[in-house]
């Protein structure tokens, strides 16, 4: 589906990149001291991904709109003050307006 697509995407670019290489020195990871700084997701891109995906979902089959809530783990005043809090952000409006695409 699409709208998977779309969030898992979204999802990934929010994530920054993982680590499963090998190390230069041919040490083994478990010798390399742990990284100074975790990688930390953008809480932003997450929200606006899973909002996105929700409304994706419910504009492919509107009929399955509490199947589509479920399944994202969110209830309906969940989504609705999530879309809110993107709605009072501009930043976060535009991402989203660019995710679900402007009708």
């Amino acid at each position: 589906m699409k709208w998977q697509a779309l969030a898992l995407s979204l999802i990934l670019a929010g994530c920054g990149r993982s680590d499963d290489s090998a190390p230069a020195g041919g040490a083994p990871p478990a010798a390399q001291a742990p990284p100074s700084d975790p990688v930390v997701v953008d809480s932003t891109m997450a929200l606006v991904a899973r909002a996105a995906a929700v409304s994706l979902g419910v504009r492919e089959a509107p009929g399955r709109a509490d199947s589509v809530l479920d399944a994202s783990g969110l209830t309906v005043e969940e989504f609705e003050a999530l879309m809110y809090r993107i709605a009072a952000d501009p930043g976060m409006s535009l991402l989203y307006e660019g995710a679900v695409g402007k009708r």
